[in-house]
């Protein structure tokens, strides 16, 4: 591969040569001139790939090396840029001469050759040359400084507004401009860019600050658009404006070249990723609502057949069941335990769906928190030890088939993994509700999945015990509590096990 040439032009001594070590480092080829002739001589003869000038002397006039370099035919379309630790009127009289970019002196080898060898490519792109300027084994670039985007300037100043343009064209951006900020609030919303620099004295019924709230009160995506704003205004209370009405930075004038360039780079590379982000989200979330209506259908398509397959095992358990061999009545049996647990599958997806959604209604009322625990032991067949501290007159005002369903899902765990007993239920009013405590003396939940165990088809994980859940048990428990404007949660238990608790509004 070609190394680049750069053809270096300061007296010597000069800050600018400095530069020759990271560029030598990096790969180049590196030309010197101590003197405006003898560059222009060396530039139309060499034809480099970039022409670096020391704006910081007074040996070599900058200003008319840069046209005389420009009006050559033969050099006209050799990159120049302008190496100077200046700004403001500099930048100003390098514009004029036909500088394409501008950089601080070398101060540090790696950011030195980076900003060099990201205007050589900007240049490259420019020219269509075709040639790939960074050679092999140079300093690699960081994904943030190639972040070129959109970006509108507000400035009703002519040389500020040419000066801003100026320094972030040269760093690759695509720069649109507005003198008022009327037009300025029309551009935004026509182009959409990636960052906007906004100055706060504008002429026209909007200024800066009215301009940046209007922006920031607006609809997406342009209300996430950064904003810096800038002005000769150095009272705190400017600053503390801009910030109030929705500015992400704020810039003193007169502004450094370096510091803008960087600034609105940073900007534009977050508010990249923020539309990468939102792109990202937006797919998935049609994907969920593409998973979810395609498991809504199976669900929904599932149930009638089930009810069918049950409906004719009870006919045959009616009919036949006395005829059937004893092996035959346990197949039957089991036939029809599974067909249940199919159907409350079924139904679980279902409602948990519809509580995802808000649309499963909630019917309240007084509901005795008591007679609620002892039908969930009925259904679970519990006839055991445990230790129900349920005052009679407790109640709850809630949906009574939920909160049924809820201690069936909770008890039903603790029965499960607590095979040498010691499960208690208990519950007290509390300034947020009522309490319901149900604690098992299990393995316990790991502190990482404490947070996890409630959402949808996350299993706890349990060394003494196979696991047959479908994992949306605890998942149903959270919805419904939530449904009631409850919450819920899971502490570990003094001496092993664990409590798993919810709240809900007391009747």
């Amino acid at each position: 591969m070609k190394a680049p040439v750069i053809l270096m032009v300061a007296p010597p001594g000069a800050n600018l040569l400095q530069g020759t070590v990271p560029l030598e480092a990096a790969g180049c080829r590196v030309l010197s001139a101590h003197t405006a002739w003898s560059a222009l001589e060396t530039a139309a003869e060499v034809a480099p790939d970039a022409v670096l000038v020391e704006l910081d002397v007074s040996e070599i006039d900058g200003f008319a090396l840069g046209r005389s370099l420009k009006e050559n035919p033969a050099t006209a379309d050799i990159p120049v840029i302008a190496v100077t630790t200046r700004s403001g009127k500099v930048l100003a009289g390098a514009l004029e001469a036909g500088v394409d970019a501008y950089i601080a002196a070398p101060s540090d080898h790696t950011s030195f050759w980076a900003e060099v060898s990201s205007i050589l490519q900007f240049a490259t792109r420019e020219h269509d040359s075709g040639a790939e300027p960074v050679p092999e084994g140079g300093h690699p670039i960081p994904d943030w400084r190639m972040s070129r985007g959109k970006v509108l300037v507000v400035e009703d100043e002519a040389t500020n507004l040419r000066i801003m343009e100026f320094i972030l064209g040269q760093d690759g951006h695509e720069v649109i401009t507005a003198i008022t900020g009327e037009e300025g609030l029309e551009m935004a919303r026509e182009h959409n860019p990636d960052a906007i620099v906004l100055d706060v004295l504008l002429p026209g019924e909007l200024d800066g600050y009215d301009v940046c709230r209007a922006i920031k009160e607006g609809p997406e995506p342009l209300r996430s658009t950064p904003v810096l704003m800038v002005s000769v205004l150095l009272d705190p209370r400017n600053r503390l404006e801009a910030i109030r009405a929705g500015a992400n930075d704020f810039l003193s004038k007169p502004l450094e070249a370096r510091e803008l360039a960087m600034r609105v780079r940073n900007y534009v590379y977050a508010k990249r990723l923020q539309d990468r982000v939102l792109s990202d989200y937006q797919r998935l979330t049609v994907l969920e609502q593409l998973r979810a209506g395609l498991t809504q259908m199976l669900v929904h398509d599932l149930r009638t057949p089930i009810i069918g397959i049950r409906g004719y095992l009870d006919l045959l358990t009616l009919d036949y069941a006395e005829t059937l061999p004893e092996e035959g009545q346990q197949f039957l049996s089991r036939a029809i335990h599974n067909t249940v647990t199919l159907q409350t599958l079924v139904n679980t997806v279902m409602d948990v769906s519809r509580l995802e959604e808000g649309s499963l209604p909630v019917n309240r009322s007084p509901v005795s928190l008591g007679e609620v625990v002892a039908e969930a032991r009925r259904i679970l067949g519990d006839d055991g030890d445990t230790l129900v501290s349920i005052s009679a007159d407790m109640l709850a005002n809630c949906d009574q088939d939920l909160v049924l369903r809820v201690m069936v899902n909770l008890l039903s765990n603790a029965l499960t993994f607590s095979p040498e007993g010691g499960v208690e239920v208990a519950a007290e009013v509390g300034s947020e509700g009522v309490r319901v405590e149900v604690r098992d003396r299990g393995e316990g939940v790991p502190d990482a999945e404490k947070e996890r165990i409630f959402e949808k088809f996350v299993q706890g994980k349990s060394h003494g015990h196979r696991s047959t859940s479908s994992g949306l048990g605890l998942a149903f428990v959270r919805l419904a509590v939530e449904a009631h404007g409850g919450t819920v949660g899971v502490l570990d238990r003094e001496g092993g096990g664990s409590i798993f608790w919810f709240e809900i509004p007391a009747a």
